[in-house]
């Protein structure tokens, strides 16, 4: 009877925090970027380990990592039916 070495199986992250509709950022010329998703009324930021796969542009990270001018953006488009930020 020959052993062989166990090898690991990468853990797969079945919990999907993405879900939601997609929001983006727009700025002058026309460009969008992604930077959250809507779920019944509650907003998730993409997260800065996000960046680079989701190709969030440089002025929707200024955005993102503004807080207050993130909040102010966030009251002008979805006024009260967004009630949570996570």
């Amino acid at each position: 009877m020959t052993q062989t070495a166990a090898v690991e199986t990468p853990v797969i992250d079945l919990k999907n925090d993405r879900k939601g509709l997609p929001v983006y950022l727009f700025n002058g010329t026309g460009s969008g970027s992604i930077i959250g998703f809507l779920d019944n009324g509650s907003f998730r930021k993409v997260r800065p380990q996000e960046y680079q796969e989701l190709m969030v542009q440089k002025y929707a990270q200024d955005l993102l990592e503004n807080e207050d001018m993130f909040k102010v953006w966030l009251r002008v488009q979805y006024g009260g039916y967004c009630v949570a930020v996570r």
